[in-house]
């Protein structure tokens, strides 16, 4: 079990590292808001897929860098870039 338990680890932690290079791509080749809303979807679900992951094999989300950082920032980072697009022009 403990051997599942890192791969999981290492698994979130290379996600996480993913998800930060497809936020550099997406500012350098393809700046424009529904990228972002796009980039902001899929944020999210690397967010709840990192947690419910880590949940599944019995790590505790809150004590593992890889979660707080999907939840924390990706998380919330998505949620922004998702809700600019939705409200773009709303007044």
């Amino acid at each position: 079990m403990d051997v599942l338990k890192e791969a999981v680890l290492g698994w979130a932690l290379w996600i996480d590292l993913i998800a930060l290079a497809l936020i550099a791509l997406t500012k350098f080749f393809s700046n424009t808001k529904s990228s972002w809303a796009g980039v902001g979807c899929i944020l999210i679900v690397i967010a709840l897929g990192n947690a419910i992951s880590l949940v599944s094999v019995g790590i505790n989300p809150n004590e593992h860098i890889a979660s707080l950082f999907g939840l924390a920032v990706l998380g919330s980072l998505g949620v922004r870039l998702f809700s600019n697009w939705l409200t773009d022009g709303a007044t």
